[in-house]
């Protein structure tokens, strides 16, 4: 038996664009992608081309997307239904009349309180907010365990979340769950 002296050739790989040769095409791979002076040569032209572009059509196309988001803004703003005047008059919780477990203290007439005006909610009690919360939480809880909770976490949010107490309150009054 005789046996042939098998050779392996190997093969080599050539960059179309700049002639460079490689002997594994992962290197011609990552050449194409990083090395290659034409490569490099015509992603910078480009990079160059868009910012000119970008330069050229700046006052074109950048007033166009404003006009348009302001015509957005005004249809958004008057399909909300906020065409009325804001509630400018200060109202006042009185206490009524007839007794009851809690005091009286809040008012089925003064249930709807403007939330949006923080200086409104102030002002409806002479303590300001501290005052008010002391009052809800009298009221929604009557060994007042929620006062706590309130003084600490609702001070910035308190106007919103106060409502949200108010309304309760009334519920429970409405069902006579006190």
């Amino acid at each position: 038996m005789v046996k042939e002296a098998t050779t392996t050739t190997e093969t080599t790989f050539i960059c179309e664009l700049c002639g460079t040769s490689f002997n594994k095409k992962f290197n011609k791979q990552r050449h194409m992608k990083k090395n290659c002076p034409i490569i490099k040569k015509s992603i910078e032209e480009e990079k160059i081309n868009k910012i000119e572009n970008i330069e050229d059509s700046k006052p074109t196309t950048s007033s166009a997307p404003k006009q348009q988001g302001r015509k957005k803004g005004k249809k958004r703003a008057s399909s909300v239904g906020d065409d009325k005047k804001p509630v400018t008059k200060k109202q006042k919780l009185k206490e009524s009349t007839k007794s009851n477990e809690n005091g009286g203290v809040l008012n089925k007439k003064h249930f709807k309180l403007n939330v949006e005006n923080i200086s409104l909610i102030t002002s409806v009690h002479p303590s300001g907010i501290e005052g008010i919360m002391d009052l809800v939480a009298d009221v929604v809880m009557k060994d007042g365990s929620i006062k706590s909770v309130l003084t600490e976490t609702l001070k910035n949010e308190a106007p919103k979340i106060l409502f949200d107490y108010y309304e309760r309150v009334m519920e429970l009054k409405d069902q006579k769950k006190f």
